[in-house]
């Protein structure tokens, strides 16, 4: 997953800095955080061949939560009337370079959509992806995210999304 995450992410127009064992230390803490899902696509399932195709991580958080994720960026509105509960974010959403183009991503993104919504009670879910990633960008458009305008603090190159329920 880790060697998924940093060759999906490491290029452009990521330019993440990234290290294998930092991503290996996160990656177990966003598994066991409250409200946590995560959908894996396999190739292969079965056979000495198998691979990881692809992943996506996400979780329910609260107003303190995404403040220390976006660090900073304007997202206090996504909270009002005092729903402290209603929010899933998309951390993680990659496919294996030489397997793109082939609707992977979009069934992980619909699996972890229809996941959140039976398990949690949610209003919406939010994600951050880089304007000049365009297939992302199209594939989130087409499943009903829209842009919110809002500059990350963490990655002023990143523009954030939301899905309402």
């Amino acid at each position: 997953w880790a060697t998924l995450y940093e060759h999906s992410f490491r290029g452009h127009p990521w330019y993440d800095d990234i290290s294998i064992p930092h991503l290996i230390a996160g990656i177990p803490k966003d598994l066991t955080r409250a409200r946590a899902a995560a959908f894996i696509a396999l190739g292969g399932h079965g056979t000495e061949t198998e691979e990881l195709l692809g992943v996506v991580l996400g979780y329910a958080v609260s107003r303190e939560e995404i403040e220390e994720i976006s660090e900073g960026a304007s997202l206090d509105f996504l909270f009002e009337n005092g729903s402290e509960q209603g929010v899933f974010y998309i951390d993680t959403i990659c496919v294996d370079e030489k397997h793109r183009g082939q609707g992977i991503g979009e069934q992980l993104l619909i699996s972890i959509l229809d996941g959140a919504r039976a398990t949690y009670g949610l209003k919406c879910v939010i994600l951050r992806t880089h304007p000049d990633a365009e297939n992302a960008v199209r594939l989130f458009g087409r499943n009903g995210f829209e842009s919110l305008g809002v500059q990350d603090g963490k990655y002023p190159d990143r523009i954030w999304m939301r899905l309402t329920l």
